[in-house]
């Protein structure tokens, strides 16, 4: 049996070494991935009906896919375009089985504003999480201080705007609408779907509140204080730097 490629070459792994933020992240990916796929065996094994099989079965196989793809291109992005100190480009391509020359292929501007806010001083939430979708607040959180502070004011938004869905929702359904949905997979792309007047998009952890509806927004913030306001318009303002469009 032939040895495992980094024990028989030692020019692999001697010299380049990543940002603390980048490896932190990366591994975070990696475990959220082998999260998935240990729901996806827990979830799929039992032996539903094929109806929902089939559509489980999708929706792992979408998520497993974009959790990988959001690894491969932090870890190409960093490498590639934006580390001082490059590992071999030509190993880096060969493990992906592509040329060196198509790296380049396989990120977009988005993904190096996001590499850049990482390791910066103050990371924005929203540009990591719209150019890399699997990533969460959660994920961000313990990236320093500032990462913590701005992650309180973070989940403040969220709760307030939840809050007022759930205020708006229970108005028009009467009480216990979330326990009136149709979520039977842990895949399920719409949790909400019993209430069809909200997308689930808007009180999910991974979303870019910058991309939440600014009337949301806008009422959850006046339930709230000023520098929750600054919070927000320094993620908006980042968004709209990095060239993604803002709807606020």
């Amino acid at each position: 049996m032939s040895q495992p490629y980094i024990a028989t070459n030692v020019q692999v792994g001697d010299v380049f070494e990543l940002p603390e933020p980048i490896r932190d992240l990366a591994e975070k990916m990696r475990l959220r991935a082998l999260e998935t796929c240990k729901a996806a065996k827990e979830e799929l094994e039992p032996g539903q009906r094929d109806e929902l099989f089939l559509l489980a079965s999708l929706g792992f196989a979408n998520e497993s896919e974009r959790e990988a793809k959001d690894l491969r291109t932090l870890l190409t992005a960093y490498a590639h375009a934006v580390a001082s100190e490059r590992p071999s480009l030509q190993e880096v391509a060969s493990w992906q089985r592509v040329t060196p020359g198509n790296l380049r292929r396989r990120y977009a501007p988005i993904h190096l504003e996001a590499v850049r806010s990482l390791l910066s001083d103050r990371v924005s939430f929203d540009l990591v999480e719209t150019a890399f979708p699997s990533v969460d607040d959660e994920m961000l959180r313990d990236r320093n201080d500032q990462a913590r502070h701005d992650y309180r004011l973070r989940a403040d938004i969220r709760n307030a705007f939840t809050a007022f869905i759930d205020e708006t929702a229970g108005v028009l359904h009467g009480e216990g609408w979330r326990d009136r949905t149709l979520v039977e997979s842990k895949f399920d792309p719409n949790p909400l779907r019993g209430y069809t007047g909200v997308s689930a998009l808007s009180v999910e952890s991974r979303r870019a509140i910058s991309g939440v509806s600014p009337s949301l927004v806008n009422h959850a913030l006046s339930r709230l204080s000023g520098n929750h306001a600054e919070y927000f318009e320094f993620e908006r303002h980042t968004i709209e730097q990095a060239g993604v469009f803002s709807r606020t």
